[in-house]
């Protein structure tokens, strides 16, 4: 129903969330009960992703195992460990894409910003890399990754493991990084699949080609659907399917036959290029499947007898709310009560309190006002706070037009002056691009852009204008396109490199999606909102943290919202703390001496009790080896001119002829039959060489020439009366990450290096040894540890802090090393989930005994180590 602000809310029990509810009760089961009906493969990924803290990166959060775990139960395990559920949801699924997908096999998975969509993407890939879907042993090789504009794309380059990026490093195990070389990934803009109107034979048609035919019949020489597919996969191979990964999927679907004007008009015209690139890979029957990812896979405008806005064929759900909840994204404010009289407060929407009226040369009152009292929290509270730290807070501004756009950039950052005039001074003073004499600043502070210059080239009309005065605002040189492209990655890097100082983006139209600023405190939003997407869309864009201190420590981080009537719950007011800024562990050079090295161990294996012989001394009984024929034979004629012949055989060749043979008596079974046991002679064949050797240097035994041995024939009769079988000890044997490759068996602390934002550092002050709480730096010779190849110990409380402290002072400890993404961990075996698990000891040290030995290598949780 509708609510106060016009935003139509999800009816509850309704599809397709009584179907998301359902698998998301039908998965934990699953995962309770350890993942059944999973090959190994994907076991070894699912422990590894639950358990381990890989290095280049931190834990998977658990919306992300939630999404892979879906994926993986709908296609891989929901049929052995749930047949009845399983065969409805799929049901389900292919009849909302029989209807509003003409059959393209849609999945959708709904994250909200900030929750970490493209590690999902990576994950998937990966077990579809490793195990194939629906259980194809090849695996899946070719994917095609589908981007919303340019810097989506940009961003999603990380896709590809051939680039050797630290996503996929954190996410793989080691025994499967050789897999990856396997993978085809191409990842395009969706405008890609615009047809050329004038090729031929997969060329373009050159200008003599075009004056000969003329305009009239060059649009029979349009590309076709198969073509331009081949044009955009032309590095894959043409009788393999393809996965598509769809980013930002709420902008694909099929169009309405409603016709719609302006802004309506040209997302049904994207969505129609999109789809219909999916429709082509269906119809040629490349199409393994489709997997959609967004945090707002809803419809702009619901297609007729639909009830749920969110897309039918959505599996998974982790909306905002939940996001905000979590801890994994700002906590959006926005207006939740005025003293005004309206039913609603007034800033909340700042467009129907404005009667959605153009802004003319100036905006009106009503705009200018919230903007004011916007500003002065940022100017007030938030900047001065992120100024402690070096961080500049950004402050962006949504309108809905270019004039209604102009206006507020003209009155908030000022304008240029006509003829090389003086400029305006703009009336918000840490946004204006202009100083109090007119002249433009060394540093422009406000940056006005238009959504479309992130989707197409080149600019026309007022945007070409727009792309000049900011050009000349900026000092951008060169084309039309060259300068579009400064501004958009001008834009793109607001808020680090050479757009450290932006502090306030005007955009026209959406803010472009993929914007990844972390540095966002302040919205305002001047356009209508006519749908929860759009509400979403705007307030996901300030919502990324600057920093996360690990699971269930992050401090709340804020974002102020005008003008967006998206409803949260109410929150008091709390004063902003400013981001943690992250800090570097490394290895010391010239540290060797307090190494720590660990085994890399991912089992350990129970080997079969096989049979091994011994010789027995007393049953040895004294024996003269007959070894009478000559080794060597020499002859001489007349004129003295003799040669020597030798025996053709060494000792060791016949020790081992003899071991052959000593090998065949032990290894038969024990009835006598004569059948020989494959496994038990290779071992016998190990255990005879020694006992030969052995009993050949027995005292009772006399063997001249070791090399005739074999003439004897008794020998080996001999040698096997005398030996004794043992079954000796059952031992366990480590199974290493990759036994083929000697140097990943252990690993050590040497070449450490990563950043991480823990707030407990321990680290030595020279003199002291104390462990400060303040900024942390890094090359100070004189911060070191004591005892350790790091640099410091990145600790999650200050318990571990002391812990640490203790170590590198204790005079029983050799070199010590704080376990965090190194990696280390102990195998042990799960016999209540018939699984092997992974323990992560906290700290790793060489421990001397009283007169000085090393006495071993020990690791050690927090309560063992207050007992050194």
């Amino acid at each position: 129903m509708p609510g106060e602000d016009g935003i139509v809310s999800e009816p509850g029990g309704v599809e397709p969330h009584r179907t998301i509810n359902g698998l998301r009760d039908a998965v934990r089961r699953w995962r309770r009960d350890g993942w059944p009906g999973t090959t190994a493969k994907t076991r070894r990924l699912l422990d590894f992703w639950r358990q381990s803290d890989p290095g280049a990166g931190m834990r998977p959060f658990w919306c992300q195992m939630e999404a892979v775990e879906t994926i993986i139960w709908l296609f891989e395990a929901g049929q052995a460990h749930d047949s009845a559920f399983h065969r409805s949801t799929m049901l389900k699924l292919a009849a909302a894409n029989s209807e509003y997908n003409d059959g393209v096999p849609r999945t959708a998975f709904k994250m909200a910003t900030g929750s970490g969509k493209t590690n999902v993407m990576a994950m998937a890939m990966l077990w579809m890399l490793v195990n194939g879907t629906h259980r194809d042993d090849a695996g899946v090789t070719n994917f095609l990754v589908i981007a919303p504009n340019l810097t989506v794309k940009k961003r999603l380059g990380v896709l590809d493991p051939k680039g050797g990026t630290e996503l996929w490093d954190a996410i793989t195990p080691r025994e499967f990084r050789r897999i990856l070389n396997r993978a085809q990934v191409t990842v395009v803009n969706f405008h890609v699949f615009q047809r050329n109107t004038a090729t031929m034979d997969g060329r373009s048609l050159g200008a003599k080609e075009r004056r000969m035919l003329g305009k009239s019949s060059i649009k029979n020489f349009r590309e076709s659907g198969s073509d331009m597919i081949g044009r955009v996969l032309r590095g894959h191979d043409s009788r393999s399917k393809v996965v598509v990964i769809n980013d930002e999927a709420h902008h694909c679907y099929k169009p309405q036959e409603t016709r719609r004007d302006g802004e309506y008009r040209e997302y049904q015209e994207a969505a129609a290029l999109w789809f219909n690139a999916l429709r082509i890979l269906k119809r040629q029957d490349r199409l393994a499947g489709v997997y959609d990812f967004s945090a707002t896979p809803m419809w702009l405008i619901k297609p007729h007898g639909s009830v749920s806005e969110v897309f039918p064929w959505t599996v998974s759900d982790f909306p905002l709310l939940d996001a905000i909840e979590s801890g994994l994204v700002k906590i959006p404010r926005i207006p939740v009560e005025d003293d005004s009289e309206s039913h609603q407060p007034r800033y909340r929407n700042v467009y129907e309190y404005n009667s959605g009226r153009p802004l003319g040369r100036n905006p009106t009152a009503r705009v200018q006002e919230p903007l004011r009292q916007l500003y002065s929290h940022y100017r007030d509270v938030v900047n001065p706070a992120y100024e402690r730290v070096g961080i500049v807070p950004v402050f962006i501004v949504v309108a809905n037009s270019i004039k209604n756009a102009a206006a507020m950039y003209g009155w908030i950052a000022g304008g240029r002056g006509r003829n090389g005039g003086r400029g305006t001074r703009g009336h918000l003073e840490l946004f204006s691009n202009y100083d109090r004499d007119g002249s433009p600043r060394e540093h422009p502070p406000t940056l006005l852009v238009h959504s479309k210059l992130f989707d197409r080239t080149p600019a026309t009309g007022p945007e070409k204008e727009m792309v000049g005065e900011q050009a000349a605002l900026f000092g951008l040189d060169g084309s039309l396109d060259k300068k579009q492209e400064q501004i958009r990655s001008l834009f793109s890097s607001v808020g680090r490199g050479d757009a450290r100082h932006v502090r306030c983006v005007i955009s026209v139209g959406m803010l472009t999606e993929g914007w990844d600023a972390k540095n966002v405190t302040h919205v305002f939003g001047y356009r209508r909102f006519g749908s929860l997407l759009l509400c979403e869309q705007v307030t996901g864009r300030a919502l990324r943290r600057t920093s996360f201190a690990g699971p269930g420590m992050q401090k709340p981080e804020y974002a102020n919202i005008f003008g967006v009537p998206y409803t949260f719950a109410r929150g008091g007011d709390v004063d902003p703390q400013p981001p943690v800024q992250p800090y570097r562990v490394f290895s010391v050079p010239e540290r060797e001496r307090f190494r720590i090295s660990f085994p890399n161990v991912i089992g350990y294996e129970n080997p079969r009790q096989r049979q091994r012989f011994r010789l027995n001394p007393q049953k040895i009984k004294p024996y003269a080896v007959d070894t009478a024929e000559p080794t060597k034979t020499e002859t001489e004629g007349p004129a003295g001119d003799g040669i020597t012949t030798r025996r053709g055989r060494r000792e060791q060749t016949a020790i081992w002829d003899t071991a052959s043979r000593v090998s065949v008596l032990l290894s038969r079974d024990s009835e006598g039959a004569g059948r020989l046991v494959a496994a038990g002679r290779r071992i016998a064949f190990v255990d005879s060489c020694r006992i030969v050797r052995e009993w050949l240097s027995n005292p009772s035994i006399t063997c001249g020439d070791v090399a005739g041995m074999t003439v004897d024939p008794s020998v080996p009769q001999r040698i096997a009366e005398a030996c004794d079988r043992d079954y000796g000890t059952l031992r366990l044997r480590p199974v290493f990450a990759d036994e083929r490759q000697a140097g990943e068996r252990f690993r050590t602390t040497e070449g450490v290096c990563f950043k991480t934002t823990l707030q407990h550092a321990y680290k030595s002050v020279q003199g002291s040894g104390a462990a400060p709480d303040g900024p942390h730096t890094d090359e100070n010779p004189g911060n070191f540890l004591k005892k350790s190849e790091l640099n410091r110990a990145a600790c999650h409380s200050s318990e571990e802090a002391q812990i640490a402290r203790v170590l590198d002072r204790h005079p029983r400890i050799e070199a010590w090393v704080r376990n965090f993404r190194l990696d280390f961990k102990i195998r042990w075996f799960d016999e209540a989930q018939n699984s092997w698990r992974d323990t992560d000891p906290d700290f790793v040290a060489r421990v001397k005994t009283g007169d000085g030995r090393q006495l071993r290598q020990r690791h050690h949780n927090p309560l063992t180590c207050r007992r050194l």
